[in-house]
């Protein structure tokens, strides 16, 4: 047993994965071993995100040689997507895998780390948070919440949105029906937009909002997804440059005393597991999007059209008016965003989403 530890230890670069279950349960009737319950904010019909989930799970299984196991709930089979942050900072849950900006009670600290509108994409968010700071603040302002959090994977964003019959070129956003949480709901707002109540909480539900033409957009966790939903086949055009969610940070979240309860060794393992899993969910999703994005070139290359450089000013202007207004009435969130702003120089602005023509529209 202590040769398999050490060399997963010193062999974590290249180990994947995910897994949980119940607090402090025994597995069976087998001393030192423990189950978790973990809940998912993603569909059935979101399997790179759901795989990522799984893959996590069975490693964990697999270093820590099953002292501790995770049953992973899909979104829909027990817990609502939005309510797993409340779920696991009671305990029902010992851990889940979300978006902190769709979950509910979540606060403007823990939303900059879901995306900030002009901020930073996948990679400056690495940046930021294993090397410029950000991690420490991720820990602080998740105990807050009464959970602890780790970076597992981001969807690298995507497209402003799909469209049907949009024309920003005039008045930008305003009086369009967006979907939007978190500090791009604020932003869309402030810049004119209808960000209505009662946001789908599936991609289904979302796709047929859309369809119906109770959105003029839509769009749902990176441009995978969003083609895998069928988005591009119900629009007739996909909006760039994607500022608005340049990145889409997803965490692991872990009930505070159940992951204490864990012997050392085991809480090391889960965490070299949920670095590895962050990595591999980023890397599956930025392939899925470039492969998706060449092959909607391919079959309709007129799809992409651009934010002209003056409304994009605009919509900079007002992103950088709500996140004045966020600072100014939260501590925490000051503070977080003080350091996140002064990472952007060094980490990267986003924006930039691979496909999105570059920075055509954004001189």
């Amino acid at each position: 047993m202590q040769v398999k530890r050490r060399q997963f230890l010193q062999m974590a670069g290249l180990i994947p994965a995910l897994t949980l279950a119940r607090p402090r349960q025994v597995l069976g009737a087998v001393a030192g071993r423990t189950r978790w319950r973990m809940g998912v904010q993603w569909t059935a019909d979101m399997p790179l995100l759901t795989r990522g989930a799984f893959a996590f799970a069975r490693e964990v299984a697999l270093v820590s040689e099953s002292r501790l196991a995770i049953d992973v709930n899909v979104a829909g089979e027990g817990a609502p997507p939005g309510g797993i942050l409340a779920q696991v900072a009671a305990g029902e849950l010992d851990c889940g895998h979300v978006l902190f900006s769709h979950q509910q009670g979540t606060g403007a600290a823990l939303e900059v780390f879901a995306s900030v509108p002009f901020g930073l994409d996948a990679a400056g968010m690495n940046a930021w948070l294993y090397h410029g700071g950000g991690l420490p603040l991720l820990r602080e302002a998740a105990l807050e919440r009464g959970v602890f959090a780790l970076p597992m994977g981001d969807t690298g964003g995507g497209p402003f949105a799909w469209t049907r019959g949009v024309d920003v070129a005039t008045d930008g956003v305003s009086g369009l029906r967006l979907p939007a949480r978190g500090l791009g709901a604020r932003v869309l707002a402030a810049a004119g937009a209808q960000v209505p109540e009662g946001l789908p909480a599936t991609g289904a539900a979302m796709k047929a909002a859309f369809a119906s033409q109770h959105l003029d957009g839509a769009w749902w966790h990176g441009l995978a997804c969003e083609m895998a939903l069928g988005l591009d086949a119900a629009a007739d055009a996909v909006l760039l440059p994607g500022w608005l969610r340049p990145s889409e940070r997803l965490v692991l979240i872990l009930n505070k005393a159940a992951y204490e309860a864990l012997p050392a060794v085991v809480r090391h393992m889960l965490d070299v597991c949920a670095a590895q899993a962050d990595l591999r969910i980023q890397a599956a999703c930025r392939h899925a999007a470039a492969a998706g994005w060449a092959d909607l070139l391919r079959r309709r290359p007129d799809m992409p059209r651009y934010f002209p450089a003056r409304q994009l000013r605009r919509l900079h202007d007002a992103a950088d008016d709500v996140l004045q207004t966020v600072a100014a009435g939260d501590g925490l969130a000051s503070k977080v965003l003080g350091q996140y702003r002064a990472a952007l120089p060094r980490a990267g602005r986003g924006g930039r989403w691979p496909g999105n023509g570059g920075t055509r529209g954004t001189a």
